[in-house]
């Protein structure tokens, strides 16, 4: 079950893609100007909802500036907000109250211009809440289907989805929709640990290495893939990249340097070489603050060897 916090947050990303979604671009003169996000929104009559979650959550500026853009919305119709409210037993009186608007409503937005055929492109979308969309076919998250593209504002994209994108994804379900990690997936799976990945109670930083990065370290050490995946150190190697606690880029960086106490038992040592964060004195983050609702990804380009 989704805690109150996540649906609330969930929910409020909705209010925001429905009334984009509703208002089409135009002004309110009735001419086809586009303005900007915001006004686009303010523009409709049934855009009150909206309205009062972007003010209450402080982003009314962001979403007025072309200068803060572009952003792209995937935006729920009126019927997929209103289906969410039944279905969750959530009024709209709840969702203004919820402390946590700003983080949810970035979950239904990416940044940049993103056309439908770009979106369809892209197995995983990222976010401004962190946690990034699983994308197939048009359908988002496995539920939510484009079903209207490409309506355009100043500083921005409109796409209509079908469903509310609920931001409730574990590690390893991020792990799981993105192709770069399969590798890593075949070997939580085959050590027994995809639960412990799984956990949504849990709390945890994981340094996830590509199938590049796994790539690189088989031909440094002489292995095949089969090799490392029959390894009785195989579970040891995976709990090493696994830090309890949720550190975010912006605190290992603050911290640093430092020694990171792994699941495994060993630590791995942080530095910061020009700006980056550098594992082990060689292994970089590529990418930083993937989040899911039991910790964060750190994604790495070499295998941390305990």
């Amino acid at each position: 079950m989704l805690s109150k916090k996540l649906v609330l947050r969930a929910l409020m990303g909705s209010v925001l893609a429905f009334t984009l979604a509703a208002c089409g671009g135009m002004m309110p003169d009735g001419s086809t100007e586009r303005g900007s996000i915001a006004e686009v929104a303010s523009a409709n009559p049934n855009l009150s909802t909206l309205v009062a979650a972007l003010d209450a959550a402080g982003l009314v500026p962001t979403f007025a500036d072309d200068a803060a853009g572009p952003f792209t919305v995937f935006a729920p119709s009126n019927a997929a907000f209103a289906a969410a409210l039944a279905e969750l037993g959530i009024t709209a009186e709840e969702l203004l109250a919820s402390d946590d608007l700003g983080d949810i409503l970035g979950y239904h937005v990416t940044p940049g211009n993103v056309s439908l055929r770009d979106a369809v492109a892209l197995e995983v979308i990222p976010t401004l809440f962190g946690m990034p969309i699983a994308q197939s076919g048009g359908v988002l998250d496995g539920r939510a289907t484009i079903r209207s593209s490409d309506i355009a504002a100043s500083n921005g994209t409109i796409h209509i989805i079908d469903q509310v994108l609920l931001p409730n994804k574990t590690i390893a379900d991020i792990a799981v929709a993105d192709s770069r990690f399969s590798t890593l997936v075949a070997a939580l799976s085959t050590a027994d640990l995809v639960g412990a990945v799984a956990d949504e109670s849990a709390d945890l930083t994981v340094f996830a290495p590509t199938n590049d990065a796994f790539g690189a370290a088989l031909t440094a050490l002489g292995l095949t893939a089969e090799e490392l995946l029959a390894s009785d150190d195989l579970a040891d190697i995976l709990l090493y990249h696994v830090v309890p606690g949720t550190f975010l880029a912006a605190d290992v960086v603050a911290a640093a340097p430092f020694a990171a106490p792994t699941l495994q038992g060993s630590a791995i040592d942080v530095t910061v070489v020009d700006g980056g964060v550098v594992l082990n004195g060689t292994v970089n983050v590529i990418i930083t603050d993937v989040k899911a609702v039991n910790g964060v990804i750190h994604v790495i380009d070499f295998v941390l060897l305990p």
